[in-house]
């Protein structure tokens, strides 16, 4: 049986989250993705999913990982192409 790859879609959304910022900002707490899950309130194989990039952290867990991670929401948003560097 063979199983059709997913292509790139217009209908599929961005990422709001920079996978690897999520990363670094809790390798920087010397966190483990379990205890960044207890304090956001999320299961540890979500963590995994957003760190990996095959999950979206919408607004408001963008705000939840910031806290926690005690940095802020824009140094773990994605860079928009073409964004003005400031």
């Amino acid at each position: 049986m063979v199983i059709p790859q997913k292509r790139w879609s217009s209908e599929w959304r961005a990422l709001d989250h920079n996978p690897i910022a999520l990363t670094n900002a809790r390798m920087r707490r010397d966190w483990s993705q379990r205890r960044l899950a207890a304090e956001v309130g999320i299961s540890r194989s979500y963590v995994s999913e957003l760190e990996a990039g095959h999950r979206n952290a919408n607004p408001a867990l963008l705000l939840r990982l910031a806290a926690a991670l005690r940095c802020s929401v824009g140094s773990l948003e994605r860079r928009q192409a073409g964004a003005a560097a400031a």
